[in-house]
């Protein structure tokens, strides 16, 4: 009976090719990461503030501290996070009145070129009123925003506040303008409220600046989120686009009751007080 051979130092194929691949090193969160070869060391070039970087072979992983100026920083991180954010909010916001403008379609028939381009004109007139009203609290919350998000662009000074300016009234007016063109009363009254709540909750003047009221600003993000949204434009697509009687159905009533619990928790959670956020 054959002895069994003495394992040698030369790793298998799959671990030879996962070194080859490793073999660059990678900054991660300040570290630098690495793999040696067997019977190697990995050298480094740089060593951080708080040590020196460890050494080891056999094809083992090696983390060093790095002070280097490529290394990503927690601020890079959280400007990052935030940018994606705010995309994924809008993305969420667009998926949302898709969803509830599909609730009036009865068969595929109902999907001819005039329902999409009413989807369209509910999704472009929503959008551009979105960023006026998230625009508008951006620009009376500079000093808050640089202490709790430097991400965002009039914060980190990105952006002029003439220029943020511009930028709102520019989309508040093209949102009424296809809210016009579409000749559809609840997408203009959607519009309107929005318009109207947007402003109270945000613009500094009094009697106004609603978010400093935790029943105020609640009232407003239950009645935009849970009420607004969901029956405005089921009636946008199923009365004006679809040309049938209007009829909440039990799809959209169980929408806008879950969405009301829903924002309830958004309203409760989403933003303190101005002197808070402060703090």
């Amino acid at each position: 009976m054959m002895s069994m051979a003495t394992r040698g130092p030369c790793p298998s194929k799959a671990l030879k090719v996962v070194q080859e691949r490793a073999c660059n090193r990678h900054a991660v969160g300040g570290r630098q990461v690495g793999f040696s070869p067997p019977g190697q060391d990995l050298e480094t070039d740089t060593v951080g503030v708080g040590g020196g970087a460890t050494r080891q072979g056999g094809g083992m992983v090696v983390m060093m501290d790095s002070s280097g100026e490529d290394d990503a920083t927690t601020e890079d991180v959280i400007v990052g996070c935030g940018k994606k954010r705010r995309w994924m909010q809008e993305a969420g916001y667009i998926l949302g009145i898709t969803s509830v403008s599909l609730l009036p379609v009865e068969t595929v028939a109902d999907l001819s070129p005039t329902f999409f381009r009413g989807l369209i004109k509910a999704l472009v007139s929503a959008v551009c009123m979105n960023i006026y009203v998230v625009g508008l609290n951006q620009i009376f919350d500079i000093k808050i925003d640089k202490v709790n998000k430097p991400f965002l662009p009039l914060a980190s000074g990105e952006l002029s506040v003439a220029a943020g300016v511009t930028i709102v009234l520019s989309f508040c007016v093209i949102s009424f303008l296809v809210g016009a063109w579409s000749q559809s009363p609840p997408l203009l009254f959607a519009l309107l409220v929005s318009f109207l709540l947007g402003t109270a909750y945000s613009l500094d003047a009094p009697l106004l600046r609603w978010k400093q009221h935790a029943f105020l600003a609640a009232s407003c993000i239950l009645t935009v989120r849970a009420i607004l949204v969901q029956l405005a434009f089921f009636l946008h697509m199923q009365k004006h686009v679809l040309g049938r009687q209007r009829n909440l159905t039990k799809p959209v009533v169980f929408a806008t009751v879950f969405m009301c619990f829903f924002s309830a928790v958004i309203a409760l959670f989403k933003e303190p007080s101005s002197s808070f956020e402060v703090m």
